[in-house]
């Protein structure tokens, strides 16, 4: 199934009504045509550190796989608000995190390597809503513990999901200036190649 990824980051959520604007923005594109979208969100700018600064503030031996289940909180939230925010203008919205992404990575916590996906759970989600939400950086090892792929890796996740979904292209909205135009992964490919992250 096509669909249009776009990638929103940190900084496209500095404030709670800044999900509100990017909802509107989705909204436009539907309404030009653009079919289904994937949205992949950051944590709101700042969240990521909070959250590290608070479990090491508990504990600062914490183990790497209590570390990446906090921090990918901060994302989760954000596909949270930004669901809200979409739905409340009426649109067809889910969202996904880690756990039900279909992402798959070994256990090395803190910077987990992508080992295979699976595109149906965000097929299946797509074909009943308009707009899916991925929670970037963030996928399950072998175990179904949540492993996060490193930090400012929700780039990674954006264009492995276009990947997964066949999309020639994929969109990054950030705050730091760059092209990315071919796919990392093959887009029938179910293995990430030795060199994909």
């Amino acid at each position: 199934m096509k669909a249009n990824v776009l990638k929103f980051g940190g900084s496209s959520f500095l404030h709670p009504r800044d999900y509100g604007q990017i909802a509107s923005h989705l909204a436009e594109r539907l309404s030009v045509g653009a079919g289904k979208i994937v949205a992949v969100v950051s944590a709101m700018a700042g969240t990521t550190d909070n959250l590290k600064a608070m479990i090491l503030e508990v504990n600062d031996r914490a183990s790497p796989s209590n570390l990446d289940a906090a921090l990918a909180t901060g994302e989760m939230l954000s596909t949270r608000l930004l669901e809200a925010a979409v739905s409340r203008i009426g649109i067809r919205v889910t969202s996904l995190c880690g756990y039900t992404l279909g992402i798959h990575t070994n256990s090395e916590f803190g910077r987990a390597s992508i080992t295979d996906i699976d595109p149906e759970p965000l097929l299946a989600a797509l074909q009943q809503h308009d707009v899916v939400i991925a929670a970037g950086a963030q996928a399950i090892d072998k175990s179904g513990r949540l492993t996060m792929l490193g930090r400012n890796s929700s780039d990674l996740t954006a264009v492995v999901i276009a990947s997964m979904l066949g999309s020639e292209d994929c969109e990054i909205y950030s705050d730091v200036p760059g092209l990315y135009s071919r796919s990392v992964l093959h887009p029938r490919s179910k293995t990430c190649p030795e060199n994909c992250v």
